[in-house]
């Protein structure tokens, strides 16, 4: 489901003894991701505290869409046109043998 409708994932960055930027962590924390939300209603990035949030997003995949739509009501019935050399309709000729 995540992989049909996109993906967001929340980043902190915390600041070190010098006053440098750390690597940007994920966080996974429920009540942190509550915290930044409460404190950014809208999701944009900023500071909570001492540390600098911000959020990033995968897009959706319209593959996986395609396969859970195809799973929940059925694959839908899909036509083949085949023409000829010249774009022509295709002649076939049936040739029946009695054995």
């Amino acid at each position: 489901m995540n992989l049909a409708v996109g993906v967001s994932f929340l980043y902190r960055i915390d600041k070190d003894e010098d006053g440098n930027n750390k690597k940007a962590e994920l966080v996974t924390d429920c009540d942190e991701i509550k915290s930044f939300l409460d404190a950014h209603p809208e999701g944009e990035a900023g500071n909570v505290g001492d540390s600098y949030y911000y959020i990033t997003t995968v897009k959706p995949d319209n593959s996986a869409l395609d396969s859970m739509l195809n799973r929940a009501f059925g694959k839908p019935t899909e036509v083949h046109e085949i023409s000829g050399l010249d774009g022509g309709p295709l002649d076939l000729a049936i040739r029946m043998v009695s054995s």
